[in-house]
């Protein structure tokens, strides 16, 4: 995703900042609790990974993708992409934003594997610490840590999720 080249048109909804939301292409099936952007270009949508941040024409920054999905879609047997965005301050709803696609810095991940931890019994300290030096080190645009109790199937299908469909760039275990 390269700075500013790509447009979005999105419908919103009023979200606090911090509040996660999902932006789909077209109208999807979403649990009742999980409130929903609409966006024109579902291309557009299908090229977003995490970190990405959209910011409307005054540059005004307004929402970081921090996961993808496929969802249902509404009134259709085939499923539509879904990024879910966190709102980087307090959107009002009811308006029709353009918005640019702007991607900056690294998409880290980390994987802690620890049975301990994983079950609440031992508090992660060592994935923390990764990402305070590797962002000493490069810019990073988002930063996240995974724990999972030890499991080579569970391991292996998260990195495959992170990198082929999450679009991280860096994944740490």
């Amino acid at each position: 995703m390269g700075d500013d080249q790509v447009m979005l048109d999105v419908a919103t909804m009023p979200v606090p900042k911090g509040g996660i939301i999902a932006l789909a292409a077209g109208p999807v099936g979403l649990p009742g609790a999980l409130p929903a952007l609409a966006a024109v270009q579902a291309d557009v949508v299908l090229g977003l990974t995490v970190g990405a941040i959209l910011h409307d024409s005054r540059g005004d920054v307004l929402f970081r993708v921090v996961g993808r999905t496929l969802l249902p879609r509404s009134g259709s047997a085939h499923a539509g992409a879904c990024v879910f965005v966190e709102a980087l301050c307090d959107e009002p709803g009811g308006r029709v934003l353009q918005l640019s696609v702007l991607r900056r810095g690294r998409a880290l991940a980390w994987v802690t594997l620890s049975d301990k931890g994983a079950a609440g019994l031992r508090q992660d300290a060592s994935g923390p610490t990764i990402a305070e030096m590797v962002r000493g080190a490069m810019p990073l645009c988002i930063e996240r840590g995974y724990l999972l109790p030890d499991d080579g199937q569970r391991l292996r299908a998260l990195l495959v999720d992170l990198a082929l469909t999450q679009g991280y760039d860096l994944i740490l275990t």
